[in-house]
């Protein structure tokens, strides 16, 4: 009989090659994998709601993990701990049923965007947000991230390379606010082409530099052309904050 626990994660993706195991390189997967086998035994899988790039963050990463052996779910957060390093941590555990799924079942995922633009260099900021070096009008941002929203063919957001061949997704929530030096870029979505949180951040950057109109970027979606959304941004800045199910 196999056991189901689904866990939640958080960890620092500077130095992981993503999530996925790959032979001889460090990934989340795999460090996961490791601990969950010394805690239930050999053979216990770990699946990830998601393929997180080299370098991309993580508060809400969920993980299902099927093994031979019950144990209490508070006990398993405790003990994976135990073994994990300490970049990655089990922040919650509940059983689930056998056919569930953490990344078939998805209904929705949540990501944040996270860009320093304080006048200042922060040694603190390296590695865990993007760094701007002029000071973002987040209100102006926020207006452009409203033609976002709803469901359209995101083409023009997709990483160049990309084999997937149905670009249409539904955006519930795309806005962007300040803390202090950093501005958010919060987007909500039933599913995300490859690089398409960081280029949609690069394109609203882009459009506000530029002192384009805010209607620029319902011209970029419904062009589905890549070569006139903005850059790709660094993978340091994204974080995925939730997946709803």
């Amino acid at each position: 009989m196999a056991y189901c626990y689904k866990t939640t994660l958080s960890y620092r993706g500077g130095n992981f090659c993503g999530w996925q195991t790959q032979p001889e390189k460090r990934t989340v997967q795999g460090v996961m994998t490791e601990a969950a086998e010394k805690v239930l035994g050999d053979g216990t899988t770990v699946t990830g709601c998601s393929r997180t790039d080299s370098g991309v963050h993580a508060k809400g990463f969920v993980a299902l993990i099927k093994a031979e052996k019950e144990i209490e779910p508070s006990q398993l957060v405790r003990a994976l701990n135990a073994n994990l390093p300490d970049d990655v941590a089990v922040t919650s555990c509940e059983t689930a049923e056998e056919d569930f799924h953490p990344r078939y079942s998805v209904k929705a995922k949540t990501y944040e965007y996270v860009i320093y633009d304080g006048e200042r260099e922060d040694p603190f900021e390296n590695g865990l947000s993007c760094r701007y070096r002029h000071r973002i009008d987040e209100k102006k941002l926020n207006e452009e991230a409203a033609y976002v929203i709803g469901r359209q063919d995101f083409r023009a957001f997709m990483a160049a390379g990309s084999k997937v061949t149905d670009t249409v997704r539904t955006v519930y929530e795309c806005g962007v606010r300040r803390e202090g030096d950093r501005v958010y870029i919060r987007i909500t979505g039933d599913g995300f082409l490859y690089n398409m949180v960081r280029i949609i951040a690069g394109t609203l950057v882009m459009i506000w530099e530029k002192g384009l109109p805010s209607s620029e970027m319902a011209e970029i979606i419904s062009s589905c052309d890549r070569s006139r959304a903005g850059m790709t941004f660094p993978p340091e800045g994204l974080y995925l904050m939730k997946v709803t199910y």
